[in-house]
């Protein structure tokens, strides 16, 4: 058994108690001795884990303020603290994500290992830059709910996140207040099939050199507050937008980007996923002449210019494929010789 697969059984184990758990809730049974078998480093990330929770009061009054406006700027040190103590790899961190998020029934208990998860992935990329290595994470949710995960991250190269459910996911990316740490930097942030409000939102593109922001079938009120420093800031949507968004970072980036939605080709899921990413692409580019040919050509020859097509083509296939290990090699490749993202470091 590969590396991989063994990683994948053991998330699939983890979800399973999961699901028994949500099981035994429903019926009024309270889980008792509920043992795993995770490898000592992710023994070690759930010890840290349970040691943050102290600290979901704090989190807690921020985020009944205003999860937009306030920042738990108190909580970033004895987190990263904590973070800097633990030996893991990503394959690590995904494992203690699902655990972490296996046994919360609300909004106000995932907080914690949201914000933690973001401190994980900071590090995480702090040291694969220490060893002139690219920082990629790669996390297929399977369906599941991971509200606020990777809100307030500061630094990663490539972010792919697929298949989940949750508010606030990826929220904030950039977000300057964590500069005592380390200067934001973003490479390429990408969601395929997620689910859930606010996701994707008030990203600091601009602040954190974000090279790209990508989103196929976002659906909800998401990608929005997009901080360009010029105009715009996404479309935002509504409950039922199935969210299409192309934005690469260009020297001029007004008109270069394209936000929309999948409901416009009036056609079905199973219709969509059918099409290659450039035919949706191309259908979204006819309905946009009708208001402008200029500006739908410029869109195009960026599209063409920035390889949208072929990379939508990869995250749409490692969405349905989340083991393919050669995809993600692909994607990773785009980014670096495309987008110029750590075209320094190794991967």
């Amino acid at each position: 058994m590969t590396q991989i697969e063994q990683s994948t059984q053991v998330r699939e184990n983890l979800r399973s108690v999961q699901n028994s758990l949500a099981l035994k809730k429903l019926k009024g049974i309270k889980p008792k001795g509920v043992k795993f078998k995770p490898t000592t480093n992710l023994e070690r990330l759930i010890s840290a884990g349970k040691e943050i929770s102290k600290y979901t009061t704090e989190l807690l009054d921020l985020m009944w303020l205003d999860v937009s406006r306030y920042y738990p700027g108190d909580l970033v040190e004895p987190f990263t603290k904590l973070a800097e103590s633990l030996e893991f790899s990503d394959q690590d961190l995904a494992d203690w994500i699902d655990y972490s998020y296996s046994d919360v029934s609300s909004f106000a208990e995932c907080i914690v290992p949201g914000f933690f998860a973001s401190c994980l992935l900071n590090e995480f990329t702090k040291r694969k830059h220490q060893d002139d290595k690219l920082s990629v994470f790669h996390f297929d949710g399977a369906g599941n709910k991971y509200d606020y995960l990777f809100a307030f991250t500061t630094n990663v190269d490539v972010l792919i996140l697929n298949n989940l459910e949750g508010n606030y996911i990826s929220h904030n990316l950039g977000f300057r207040k964590w500069e005592k740490y380390t200067a934001p930097d973003l490479g390429i942030i990408a969601g395929v099939n997620v689910t859930g409000d606010h996701n994707f939102t008030e990203v600091k593109f601009n602040d954190a050199n974000c090279q790209g922001l990508f989103g196929f079938n976002v659906l909800g009120k998401a990608l929005y507050g997009i901080r360009a420093g010029y105009y715009f800031e996404g479309a935002g949507g509504n409950a039922h937008s199935r969210n299409f968004t192309f934005f690469p970072r260009r020297v001029n980036m007004m008109g270069d980007c394209v936000h929309s939605c999948l409901d416009y080709l009036k056609l079905s899921k199973n219709e969509i996923a059918n099409l290659s990413s450039d035919e949706v692409f191309k259908r979204q580019y006819d309905d946009r002449c009708k208001f402008s040919k200029r500006v739908a050509d410029n869109e195009l020859d960026v599209w063409k210019e920035m390889n949208g097509a072929e990379l939508f083509d990869l995250l749409r296939y490692l969405a349905k494929n989340p083991c393919s290990k050669s995809t993600k090699n692909q994607i990773v490749n785009i980014a670096q010789t495309t987008y110029k993202v750590g075209k320094n470091y190794e991967y």
